[in-house]
């Protein structure tokens, strides 16, 4: 297939904090030596640049006026990919590449190797992110027989834009999605994240997925020094409060919302506490309360006390439910429980409350019933 191009889109971040641009300025500059090792052709969408801050060698399409988003600046780079005859490119932030020391293995030359693949393999594929180290351990998987032997692509609904390989849209499916330029703006003097999974999730309504490989491994320098938002809290923040609702009014409901393992597409119909000798009372949510208070048994739990609550609930949903309730009035754990819940007090001294976690809805998600994971032998 043909890869041969790496479209960045780059600003260094407010000219209030120099110490921040110069750090990402020298991070950009050791991306763009990096590019230029793997012979790809480097496209730049340069926001706020100096003169001096060009590189040669670099085609630069230079934006005038106030900074936009990434998104924004990512579709000025497609209108100029789907005019090529490329089969997938590189799209990244101006401080990302992939790992290629011994120990990553088919991330040294993992672009040399995709450009020796038959796009006929990736039919189903619109977009291929690296593994990112910084969320998953690679070390194990990369030693298997299978890692060796074949490139394996698992289906994704995570994607994170600060590296994509994106297919071609136009050459091979006669369209050109874009990033939306009208949900994720700038606001407040804050970026509003998360249009490259919007992105995603727009291709896969067209029978595009999301693939991950552990076979090339993200390297961020600058991940601790945003040109945006500076710590995971804040993101975090951003995802439950914005991204996470704001995807599901637009595309259905991909995301549900829970606590730890729990599958919430139903939600929950009862509320309650239990006591287990090695934990101590903890707080527990049922759909159904006999069936529950049986399985606690089973496993050495007692006092178990549940309580309906007036439907079913989402556990973001039913916090003004539970703080109403006798049973948060008279049952200190359970108190303290739905506080760590709902932000009201930190867990262990971090400062911070319970994370609710998000699981992805597949089957609102992958209409087209995509492969879950396509194997190609080496």
């Amino acid at each position: 297939m043909i890869v041969n191009k790496i479209y960045i889109v780059s600003w260094f971040g407010s000219r209030d904090n120099p110490d921040l641009r110069a750090k990402r300025v020298d991070f950009h500059s050791k991306q763009i030596a990096w590019a230029k090792s793997h012979n790809l052709e480097i496209i730049v969408y340069a926001q706020d640049y100096d003169p001096s801050e060009h590189i040669p060698g670099v085609m630069y399409m230079t934006h005038h006026g106030p900074v936009v988003p990434p998104g924004h600046a990512r579709n000025k780079l497609l209108e100029h990919f789907y005019n090529t005859g490329d089969d997938f490119a590189i799209f990244a932030d101006n401080d990302a590449v992939l790992y290629e020391l011994p120990q990553h293995k088919d991330s040294i030359d993992f672009i040399e190797r995709l450009q020796t693949l038959d796009i006929a393999k990736f039919t189903n594929v619109g977009i291929i992110i690296p593994l990112d180290p910084a969320r998953t351990a690679f070390t194990k998987d990369i030693e298997k027989a299978s890692y060796k032997n074949n490139y394996v692509f698992r289906r994704s609904s995570r994607v994170k834009g600060s590296f994509m390989f994106i297919k071609n849209i136009k050459k091979h499916c006669k369209q050109e999605p874009k990033f939306d330029e009208k949900i994720f703006v700038i606001k407040d003097g804050e970026l509003l994240p998360g249009e490259d999974s919007d992105f995603a999730f727009t291709l896969w309504r067209m029978g595009q997925g999301t693939y991950a490989t552990n076979h090339a491994i993200l390297n961020e320098y600058g991940r601790n020094f945003s040109t945006w938002i500076d710590d995971d809290t804040g993101r975090y923040n951003q995802h439950i409060d914005f991204f996470v609702p704001a995807m599901n009014e637009k595309h259905g409901l991909i995301f549900l919302t829970g606590v730890g393992g729990n599958d919430l597409i139903k939600g929950f119909k009862y509320y309650g506490v239990s006591t287990h000798a090695d934990c101590g009372t903890k707080v527990r949510f049922a759909r159904d309360d006999v069936d529950r208070t049986k399985t606690l048994i089973r496993y050495g739990h007692t006092d178990i006390e549940f309580h309906p609550l007036p439907g079913p609930m989402q556990i973001p949903d039913m916090i003004p439910t539970l703080e109403a309730s006798d049973l948060y009035k008279t049952n200190t754990a359970f108190q303290e429980g739905i506080d760590l819940l709902s932000g009201k007090a930190s867990k262990q001294g971090r400062g911070h409350f319970l994370k609710l976690k998000t699981f992805t809805n597949w089957a609102v998600l992958d209409p087209q019933n995509l492969p879950v994971k396509i194997t190609i032998p080496k």
